[in-house]
Order: C-alpha cells, then structure tokens, then sequence
C-alpha cells in the first residue's frame, strides 16, 4: 500500500502504524493486505474483529483518542468505507461490556 498520510493519521491507522500490520494480521489470523485494506477504508473489520482489535491495542497500552474521521466527516466520499473513530468508539464500549461481564 502506497504511503498515504491522512489514511495513517485515523486512529486505526495510527495502531497498525506503531503495532505493525503483520503482526495484527498474525494476531487477528488475517493477511497483513486484510490489514491494509482497513487502514485504505475499502474494507471494515467485522465487529467481532474490530473488539479484537481493541483489545490488543490495550494490552499493547495504545490509546485510542478522538482523533480522527468522524462520519459526518466522510459522508461525502460514499466509495471509501473508512473505519472511523466513531467505530473505534463502540468497538471500544463492546469490548469493555464484555470484560465486565466476564
């Protein structure tokens, strides 16, 4: 994948940046390309997925801040499916609801 700044300025582009996108594809039992595509925003993760991927984020003390695409912001580009911080949010509320109730 090309270098594209504002795709690796979103949060999940951020982690897979500093985590590295084969080791989240080892983790996730993903190709490091499945990887990309969801930094690329041609693709999302699945729900289930994307509570993985917070929670390894965590054990790797990587913080998801606010940063990032909103919806709103990329309503007008209906081609790109960008996993955006709002995702990121309820991925978050997800896995936190599941390690209470575990």
């Amino acid at each position: 994948m090309a270098w594209e700044p504002r795709l690796w300025e979103t949060p999940l582009g951020r982690f897979v940046h500093e985590f590295g996108a084969g080791e989240l594809a080892a983790r996730l039992d993903y190709t490091r390309s499945a990887v990309y595509h969801w930094v690329q925003g041609s693709v999302r993760p699945y729900p289930d997925t994307a509570r993985e991927i917070v929670k390894i984020a965590r054990e790797a003390k990587f913080k998801f801040d606010d940063g990032g695409p909103t919806r709103r912001s990329v309503a007008k580009r209906k081609h790109v499916v960008v996993f955006t911080t709002d995702d990121l949010k309820k991925a978050v509320r997800r896995a936190d609801r599941e390690e209470r109730s575990a």
